[in-house]
């Protein structure tokens, strides 16, 4: 079965971009279920690996899924894939990904740094930092012995966003300390401190005691 990758606009500023082995009955069935009229912008051979990779590409455009947000950027790469194929842009098919270069335990370690920057539950549904939520869980839970290129590299680029974004967020909050340690210093006195309390004295040492001792 030979599959193509596909783009499709829906009209209203979203565009769809999926693999399928009969691209216009995919997007017949479609349009079946979705009242916007999808037209097909072109199509090209290409597995579902490489339709990952274009996903992680426009990652910052995606709105949920498969669509994504008809822009310039995403308009230019659909037009160069079109023109020049995908592995001519860098997307290689599964097949000719190296074996035993991107390793598993790497991708777990990223996977963790996802998961601790942004505390995301990985049973949720969605996107975590543009990396499918279903691939961090599995990282986590049941990671197995190998890892596709195109999901160690989603994984290394989420870990990329993460990491920038506690990063800004310590910065912005540090800062914040900061400004309310200078506003509020020049009105701050400390509290005199407390006197320190000397030993309680011996109930010998006390004058009473002694009056009230049996004189002989």
């Amino acid at each position: 079965m030979t599959l193509r990758l596909y783009f499709a606009d829906d009209g209203f500023g979203s565009i769809k971009i999926g693999v399928s082995a009969d691209v216009h009955r995919r997007l017949a069935g479609l349009g079946v279920a979705n009242p916007r009229s999808l037209s097909l912008i072109g199509d090209v051979p290409g597995d579902r690996s490489q339709e990952r990779q274009v996903h992680n590409a426009l990652a910052d455009y995606r709105i949920s899924g498969e669509w994504f947000r008809d822009s310039d950027v995403v308009r230019d790469l659909i037009s160069r894939v079109l023109s020049s194929g995908l592995i001519a842009n860098g997307f290689s098919p599964r097949a000719e990904e190296p074996e035993g270069h991107f390793t598993v335990e790497e991708a777990r370690q990223l996977a963790d740094i996802i998961i601790r920057s942004s505390g995301v539950r990985v049973t949720e549904p969605g996107e975590t930092f543009g990396v499918p939520n279903t691939l961090l869980w599995r990282m986590r839970y049941r990671p197995g012995r190998r890892i596709f290129a195109d999901e160690w590299h989603a994984l290394a680029q989420g870990a990329v966003r993460a990491s920038t974004h506690a990063s800004d967020t310590a910065s912005r909050e540090r800062s914040l300390a900061e400004d309310m340690i200078r506003r509020r210093g020049r009105s701050f006195t400390p509290a005199a401190s407390t006197p320190r309390r000397t030993a309680a004295p011996e109930l010998t040492d006390l004058p009473l005691f002694g009056a009230m001792e049996p004189r002989p």
